[in-house]
């Protein structure tokens, strides 16, 4: 919807609650009609693949003084926290945490290894937290999901799919500008330099 139409309004019995942009309606009903949210419980999740020789407990997001937070401006800090539970010891078993966006595209798939992070001599129950320095993604909806697996990846012990989502929203500490969903996903603020001759 948001490639055909430029304005959207979001109806709420009837009654419209918002007419402007297409992008913001769209995030506006989106994050109206979110089952997610920054903190969840997973004991009981439905949306998970694996053969449960770790399993996931639950997850929050958190912001940098520690507080459940589920909206953020560009240039914060976002703590992913969770903890895992192990119910057969298996060597150097390897974490990922992806993010999306709303409307499907995957972000990334971020992975302990690459960030020299390793679990060793795991205890039956951990607690992790992965921190996401000065964020750079447009305003908008982001899902994360949590994996663990053998260190090849072939064996998923435990995949909760979009267990947390989490927005960013206009302004914050690097810009007080609008900025459309259709301009980009990251926010990016290069070096820039007049040449001389």
């Amino acid at each position: 919807m948001n490639k055909l139409c430029n304005q959207g309004i979001l109806l709420n019995s009837g009654v419209i609650e918002e007419y402007g942009d297409v992008n913001h309606v769209t995030n506006l009903y989106l994050m109206s009609n979110q089952q997610f949210n920054a903190s969840v419980n997973l004991d009981n999740y439905l949306s998970r693949k694996g053969n449960g020789l770790y399993r996931f407990k639950n997850a929050v997001i958190l912001n940098k003084k520690g507080e459940i937070c589920q909206s953020f401006s560009i240039g914060d800090d976002i703590y992913i926290s969770f903890k895992i539970e192990q119910f057969q010891k298996m060597k150097r078993p390897k974490m990922a945490v992806k993010l999306r966006t709303a409307d499907g595209i995957p972000l990334c798939n971020m992975v302990d290894n690459d960030s020299g992070f390793q679990l060793n001599d795991l205890k039956k129950i951990e607690n992790i937290t992965v921190t996401l320095k000065d964020i750079r993604l447009y305003p908008g909806s982001y899902y994360i999901s949590l994996w663990i697996g053998s260190s090849d990846s072939v064996d998923i012990f435990d995949y909760v799919e979009d267990c947390l989502v989490f927005n960013i929203v206009d302004g914050g500490k690097l810009t007080a500008r609008r900025l459309p969903k259709e301009a980009g996903l990251l926010f990016l603020t290069p070096e820039w330099r007049k040449m001389i001759g």
